[in-house]
């Protein structure tokens, strides 16, 4: 073989492992931007109008995690009321001249699969679930508006429809108000005595949460006030729906201290799992001047997550505490979200950003589960 084949095999050889490296990094580039990059994963968005799509990705509806991520909090906190006017139930009926009403007992929308220590009004389920879906709309929508300059700069987001020009930054303003009508409206039905009493903390953390990423590292924790003040607003509903305290904002010590600790508990349950999330982007975070937990601790974010579900097993178990729970609940809501936490903590490789989005896309589910659980059983 002469020298000329050689250098052609050489070169040929060097344009097939330059052909690879492209399509591996465009693979790679199409895998981020489904992970809330602005792409979808389901192929039921495909069956809407071409028109919708832009507005399904906008709202992250697909995949539906940052929807469950919004739910959550409101369903522990719906369960955790429930259970509060159960206690307060049972307190009442032991002095026969006081008695809640049977009509604010209505069945639950869980029906045979609640526990019998739980009761719990039907209509703030449907309203907390409708609530739930309008403000995970509005949040997602108004941080893309906000943060679409910095959106451009990071490649997982590159993709997303303010970005690509597939929506206008008046447009998708425009979806975000109408969303935020809706949430007022259930916001309403849902809390008519003490609506902006319980939720002003989190109207004002989503209004500031795209805004935090540039003034502090802590973005994580006001985040996880955006989120769970669904915990607050769950428990709100039942007890007002159901008559506790007859009709007065005036709870007990104990409703007080177990509502602030499970608050505080998914607060930093958020923490964990965004602080993972955040080391999808965090190169391009330090290059663009962007602030999170993960470009503060770095190598040490391991130990600082760990320090974070220390505090939030702590708080979960002095919710127990303060309740007088059983071992169903320590072993579900305390133990059963301490290990899935515990496995990401340890397993996680944060160097990886499909490792990252692996983990923090699974591991939520049994961990927000497992804390449901404990309060329904």
């Amino acid at each position: 073989m002469d020298g000329t084949s050689c250098h052609r095999i050489s070169t040929s050889s060097k344009t097939l492992q330059k052909q690879i490296s492209d399509l591996s990094e465009k693979s790679q580039q199409h895998d981020l931007s489904q992970q809330y990059g602005g792409r979808h994963s389901a192929n039921w968005v495909d069956t809407l109008p071409k028109s919708w799509i832009p507005f399904i990705q906008l709202a992250r509806l697909s995949p539906p995690v940052g929807l469950c991520l919004v739910i959550f909090p409101h369903v522990i906190g719906f369960l955790h009321g429930a259970l509060l006017l159960k206690i307060e139930t049972q307190s009442l009926n032991s002095d026969s001249s006081t008695r809640l009403p049977v009509k604010t007992l209505v069945p639950s929308v869980l029906g045979p699969y609640l526990s019998p220590r739980v009761a719990a009004p039907a209509t703030p389920a449907i309203l907390l679930a409708a609530g739930s879906f309008f403000l995970s709309n509005a949040g997602h929508a108004w941080n893309d508006v906000v943060d679409a300059p910095y959106d451009a700069l990071v490649a997982r987001t590159r993709q997303r429809p303010i970005v690509r020009g597939a929506v206008s930054r008046s447009a998708a303003l425009l979806f975000t108000m109408s969303q935020v009508v809706a949430l007022a409206a259930t916001l309403w039905a849902l809390l008519p005595n003490t609506a902006l009493q319980i939720a002003w903390p989190g109207i004002l953390a989503n209004l500031y949460y795209p805004f935090a990423k540039r003034h502090t590292h802590f973005a994580q924790y006001v985040l996880g006030v955006c989120l769970n003040t669904g915990v607050l607003v769950g428990t709100a509903s039942v007890l007002e729906a159901g008559g506790y305290g007859q009709g007065k904002s005036n709870w007990t010590d104990a409703t007080a201290t177990s509502t602030a600790c499970l608050t505080a508990a998914m607060v930093l349950w958020t923490v964990i799992y965004d602080t993972i999330y955040a080391f999808q982007d965090r190169e391009d975070d330090v290059k663009v001047g962007l602030k999170s937990t993960a470009v503060l601790f770095n190598t040490w974010t391991k130990t600082f997550l760990t320090v974070n579900l220390g505090v939030m097993v702590v708080l979960l178990a002095y919710v127990g505490r303060t309740l007088e729970l059983g071992l169903m609940y320590y072993g579900f809501s305390v133990g059963g979200c301490t290990i899935p936490l515990g496995a990401m903590i340890a397993c996680v490789d944060l160097s990886s950003p499909s490792n990252c989005w692996w983990w923090f896309k699974h591991a939520f589910w049994l961990t927000g589960s497992s804390i449901a659980v404990g309060l329904l059983v």
